[in-house]
This record gives C-alpha cells, sequence and structure tokens, in this order.
C-alpha cells in the first residue's frame, strides 16, 4: 500500500533516533528560531522609533551567547546607535571597548547589585 492517508504507517509518527546529528540540528533550528526573533524585535524597534521619533527601550535578555560572531557584531553596532539597551550576559567578553567605554555596566552576584568601572 502507497504511503498516503489510510495506510496505517502515513499516521504513524516517526521518532527519529536520538543521535548527536539529530541533536545538532535541533539546535541550529531552535538557534535560527531565536536570531529571527532577535531580527523582528530590532524591526519593531526602528517602526515605532521612525513613527514617534524616539527609540524605545530595548531589553535583550542573554542574546549575545546565541549568536555567532559576525551577528553578534551587527547587533551591537545596530543597539549602539542610540536609545536606551539593557542587554544581559553573564561576561563582559562579547562586548567591544568602545561599546563598554559608553555604557553603564552593572554586576549582579548574590542577589547584589554593583556598578562597575
Amino acid at each position: 500500500m502507497p504511503l498516503q492517508p489510510g495506510n496505517p504507517a502515513f499516521n504513524k509518527k516517526r521518532t527519529p533516533p536520538p543521535d548527536e546529528t539529530f541533536e545538532e540540528a535541533a539546535y541550529l533550528k531552535a538557534l535560527g528560531e531565536k536570531q529571527k526573533v532577535v531580527s523582528l524585535k530590532l524591526a519593531e524597534a526602528d517602526l515605532v522609533a521612525r513613527r514617534t521619533g524616539e527609540r524605545p527601550v530595548l531589553l535583550l535578555d542573554d542574546v549575545l551567547s546565541e549568536l555567532d560572531l559576525e551577528r553578534r557584531g551587527a547587533l551591537l553596532r545596530h543597539v549602539g546607535g542610540g536609545g536606551q539597551v539593557v542587554i544581559t550576559s553573564v561576561d563582559v567578553g562579547p562586548f567591544p571597548p568602545d561599546l563598554i567605554a559608553n555604557a553603564s555596566i552593572w554586576n549582579v552576584e548574590a542577589g547584589q547589585i554593583k556598578a562597575c568601572g
């Protein structure tokens, strides 16, 4: 019987083998989705800025760890152009020195918030 509706094999859910290739593909798919969401949020912020004349406050929670170096640099250049942007990160390594020089940096440790630099 051909693989089509009505054939029991057609309706059976296929469970892929739990190997590294499948896990890597799932990770890459999820990564792509996160990049799409960030792109949409930036486009939305640009639209709001054009319509109102004011840039909205952006809150980007640990997005840098999800991006490759090229996209990370593009994102930081884009948000570094003005407006208030809050970016959370587990370390300051991904931030270029010129961006850090113009930023307020805070450290949260053991429930305490402390200004850095």
